[in-house]
């Protein structure tokens, strides 16, 4: 079990633990450009401590995909249960992790199943102009699909976290195009949900010709 901050030598070992690989000076050199966050040096005996939070939200864009992503959130999930027995989080309240890959507009994030303590990662891309938030899951790696669970709750959060004020033009049009893939082709499938509705509806167009792509060039409709 590890405490809510860690030390360097404690970050390099998680890494190695999901096939990331840094020397220290050069995590250490991370750690300076800022590209670890909120890290504390309370003295120079006990050295740099790096909030476990930060090292998962550092951790994830590396990732090799959904599955490690998946991974990534049960470990962290059991470490900061441990360290905190009685969370904060209140009914209703869930956990989230968004963060940035190499693809533009695209983001890996894993969030807090419905009935808690496990873990679904997504790949998302963002159509800003359209207020479309694509959604790619590999039915055959995660234990609950979006279709289950996507509601209000899970599309406010994504804008919030990436930093999208919520208007009124926001809500009425937001749509989420969720790409379900599968090795057996018979349920991959495109569903779109609206959050002005609460309901499913007709697939919102444009596509994301990538995430369409990744699931064998599947056609809709």
């Amino acid at each position: 079990m590890y405490n809510n901050t860690l030390k360097v030598s404690e970050c390099l070992s998680i890494m190695k633990k999901f096939n990331v690989h840094m020397s220290e000076p050069s995590f250490r050199q991370a750690i300076r450009k800022n590209q670890v966050k909120n890290t504390v040096l309370n003295s120079k005996k006990e050295g740099i401590r790096i909030p476990f939070a930060s090292l998962i939200n550092f951790l994830i864009p590396k990732l090799q995909g959904n599955y490690d992503a998946y991974e990534l959130g049960m470990f962290y999930k059991e470490n900061t249960f441990f360290s905190n027995p009685l969370p904060t989080s209140g009914i209703g309240e869930f956990h989230s992790i968004l963060a940035p890959t190499i693809y533009s507009n695209e983001y890996i994030y894993v969030v807090e199943n419905s009935h808690g303590g496990t873990y679904s990662s997504f790949r998302l891309a963002i159509d800003y102009e359209n207020m479309i938030i694509h959604v790619y899951e590999d039915i055959d790696l995660i234990r609950t699909s979006m279709i289950n669970f996507i509601n209000s709750i899970i599309i406010v959060d994504i804008w919030n976290k990436l930093d999208v004020e919520i208007t009124d033009e926001l809500l009425e049009k937001s749509f989420v195009n969720i790409y379900c893939s599968s090795r057996n082709t018979i349920y991959s499938t495109i569903q779109s949900y609206s959050l002005k509705t609460g309901e499913f509806t007709e697939v919102q167009k444009p596509i994301y010709s990538r995430f369409q792509e990744l699931m064998g060039g599947y056609e809709h409709g």
